[in-house]
């Protein structure tokens, strides 16, 4: 294995594994820590955003196999996705504004 391959393989599964943290700190209820009132897991989602969406385009470009990169992509700006959701849902009357 060249060092090009073997350095996309750590930048495409570095990314992937960025973006599954940020997918399980934004979704999942058990380890969600976006928007409950804790500024230390918003500025960890904050920073792991731009780093995982980074490390997702520069696979992109390098790669010739796209599949991980994009995955890794989506996961990744998981916290955008999830306020255009709440969004979403606060205009259409599903989610409740104020309690």
């Amino acid at each position: 294995m060249t060092e090009h391959a073997s350095s996309l393989n750590w930048i495409k599964y570095s990314a992937l594994l960025i973006g599954i943290v940020c997918f399980f700190l934004t979704f999942v209820p058990f380890t969600r820590v976006v928007m409950i009132g804790s500024l230390v897991g918003d500025y960890i989602i904050f920073v792991l955003t731009p780093v995982g969406a980074i490390l997702s385009i520069i696979a992109l470009i390098r790669s010739s196999r796209k599949f991980i990169p994009i995955v890794a992509l989506v996961l990744s700006l998981s916290f955008p996705l999830f306020l255009i959701l709440v969004f979403v849902l606060i205009l259409t009357g599903v989610m409740d504004f104020a309690p």
